[in-house]
């Protein structure tokens, strides 16, 4: 071989052991994660809410902001892509350092509606697990670490019931485990807290989490500074049960934290600082991880990511959730629609008048702007053509109602008055009107059970009340009815539509008749894998009777037949996408958010005693399965 040959045969050696060399020194971190997806943990806000605090919208962070309007503790609350923002206006020493509520527990003294603690209580020892997933920028110069605080409470008086009714966390680090007081990179984190034994302990001046079987508030202050903005992706509250997976790659040592990227997004959040790249494998707990999908990824460092993010997503499963549109608040036999005329606002001949504010009908709403005064009492008469003869067939007042502003403000007059007339002869009239009705910013459905001794009695009177009773179901005979939509003094003038007001019975069905329940899901109906149904009258056993099907039900697909407890039900398996509204004159369809699919199932109610009973759906998607029951009853009356 000549000289030339034997030079171009090293070069090509040389290079050929440099290219494996290289190959061998950058060989990727193979990471491999869970393939099928991971049923998400029990969370409070989606099993008993039925509404996940997943900052998809305002409603999940509204009631009680900045006290109702009243201070300023976080300065332009919004939330944003499925963020919730702002930033704080004042210091923890001052009083006003920004707090939310994802919990409110209700005001005192006006009617306790909606999605409220005094309804929707915590159980203390069953849900004690507080995930959140936050950034927090805050001053970088670490001469006083930042910390955030978590607070409980027993009822809507707050802290003036006493120091037993409340209680908090002694405020957390936020950037642990960073060394304090070193400067901090302000990044996004996912903080857990124990609230039976939290990081840092409990104010002992105050109750403990433990002190109490529940509690109907909840409260998150994410910084002691002031001028501080921060970012909150999801609050989860979990029963403490680890839900933990498998997570590998190629062992290297230098690897030391596990971060996650909520798919489409930038964002990456630190969940573990205690990660071993040199084993090459973490068990990953993810019942504090909201539903979605996420990317892994590792780093070295405390404050960035990544060295290198898997190629596949981790998913966790969202939970079925069932929201009932029958029986419902306003499913029954509704008032004015059985009189000829709906209270839907689509013309002026829904009401007789409107005085104290400027009203005008447009697209199927009433259009109402009031002006900020003193002796500001804006009052829509209803057109009511025939009388009720007795009060008492009338159960539920409901209403679609939007009301706009930056946030809730009960105080300066963000609330609603439901007056009912009786007449009393010789022309006199007794004008009874009910309690506060709280209103939230934006568009929603209230419902009020005018049954209950606080909802349904009057806090005013007028006129000839002399010897009557000032309950809603003592009223009879009722002529006329009235809406006060605001007692605005908020210095601004206050807009606000009304879409349509329900004055209904309870559902009623004959026996041996058929009653159609419907449900609205928060997935397409391919997604579950089956639905039961039940009904009872103790929700504390809502799977007490099986609810047999009416052979003519239309959007049932695939009927199977299964045992269960040794006895033979029905359940439906939905095997494709169907969506199937109800067509009915006056159909209010469901307008709840994160809820868009409606199925029917037809109870064939031969068997049934007489009698009044909730309705309870038990929804699997093969990965989650949970049980729902309607808030309102159906009556079987005996034929």
């Amino acid at each position: 071989m000549s000289i030339k040959g034997i030079a171009k045969l090293i070069v090509i050696s040389v290079c050929m052991i440099m290219l494996f060399s290289q190959v061998g020194a950058q060989e990727p971190v193979k990471f491999a994660v869970p393939q099928a997806p991971i049923p998400e943990s029990p969370d409070f806000a989606t099993l008993i809410l039925r509404d996940p605090w997943d900052m998809t919208q305002f409603t999940d962070i509204s009631q009680y902001l900045n006290e109702s309007g009243q201070r300023e503790i976080i300065k332009n609350p919004r939330v944003e892509n499925g963020l919730f923002l702002g930033t704080s206006a004042g210091t923890i020493a001052e009083g006003n350092n920004g707090n939310f509520y994802p919990l409110f527990p209700g005001y005192e003294t006006t009617m306790l509606i909606g999605k409220v603690g005094h309804r929707y209580p915590i159980d203390a020892n069953l849900y004690h697990c507080l995930y959140i997933a936050m950034q927090v920028n805050s001053p970088a110069d670490g001469t006083s670490p930042d910390r955030f605080r978590v607070f409980w409470f027993a009822d809507e008086r707050f802290n003036t019931a006493g120091s037993e009714f409340y209680g908090s966390t002694v405020p957390i680090r936020i950037f642990e485990p960073e060394a304090d007081p070193a400067p901090v990179t302000n990044i996004w984190k996912l903080h857990k807290i124990d609230l039976k034994n939290p990081p840092e302990g409990f104010d002992t001046r105050l109750a403990t989490w433990n002190d109490k079987p529940f509690w109907q508030g909840l409260r998150i202050d994410p910084t002691i500074f002031a001028d501080t903005d921060f970012s909150v992706d999801w609050v989860r509250l979990t029963n403490c049960q680890a839900n933990t997976h498998t997570i590998t790659w190629s062992p290297d040592s230098s690897l030391s934290t596990m971060w996650l990227r909520p798919e489409k997004t930038n964002r990456y959040i630190r969940i573990a600082t205690d990660v071993n790249g040199q084993i090459g494998r973490y068990q990953l707990d993810v019942q504090g991880l909201a539903p979605g999908r996420y990317t892994v990824g590792l780093s070295q460092s405390l404050s960035d990511c990544c060295i290198v993010e898997s190629s596949q997503s981790i998913v966790i499963n969202q939970t079925p959730i069932v929201d009932f549109a029958a029986p419902s608040f306003y499913s029954g036999e509704d008032y004015a629609t059985s009189t000829g005329n709906a209270w839907d606002f689509r013309d002026p001949a829904d009401t007789l008048k409107v005085v104290g504010a400027q009203a005008s009908y447009q697209n199927g709403v009433l259009d109402l702007v009031t002006q900020s005064s003193r002796s500001a009492d804006p009052k829509i008469f209803i057109t009511t053509p025939q009388q009720i003869p007795d009060s008492r067939e009338y159960r539920y007042l409901n209403f679609r109602l939007y009301t706009a502003g930056p946030w809730q403000n009960v105080p300066d007059g963000m609330i609603l008055r439901w007056i009912w007339i009786q007449p009393v002869g010789r022309g006199d009239e007794c004008f009874r009107v009910s309690h506060d009705i709280p209103l939230n910013v934006g568009w929603q459905i209230y419902s009020i059970d005018l049954s209950d001794p606080f909802n349904g009695i009057a806090e005013e009177v007028a006129g000839s009340c002399n010897g009557l009773n000032l309950h809603w179901l003592e009223s009879s005979p009722l002529s006329r009815f009235r809406l006060d939509p605001n007692e605005n003094i908020l210095g601004i003038p206050l807009h606000q539509q009304l879409d349509w007001v329900r004055l209904t019975k309870l559902e009623q069905v004959t026996q041996g008749t058929e009653f159609t329940i419907r449900i609205g899901l928060n997935k397409i109906p391919s997604e579950i894998a089956s639905a039961l149904f039940y009904y009872t009258n103790d929700l504390s056993n809502p799977t007490q009777h099986i609810v047999k099907e009416s052979i003519k039900t239309s959007n049932v697909l695939n009927p199977e037949r299964i045992q269960s407890s040794g006895e033979e039900i029905l359940t439906s398996v939905f095997q494709q996408t169907v969506t199937l509204p109800m067509v009915m004159k006056d159909y209010i369809p469901l307008d709840l958010p994160g809820v868009a699919n409606e199925l029917t199932y037809n109870w064939d109610t031969s068997a049934v005693n007489p009698g009044e009973y909730f309705v309870c759906a038990q929804v699997n998607d093969t990965y989650n399965e949970a049980i729902y029951c309607s808030e309102a009853p159906v009556i079987i009356i005996a034929p």
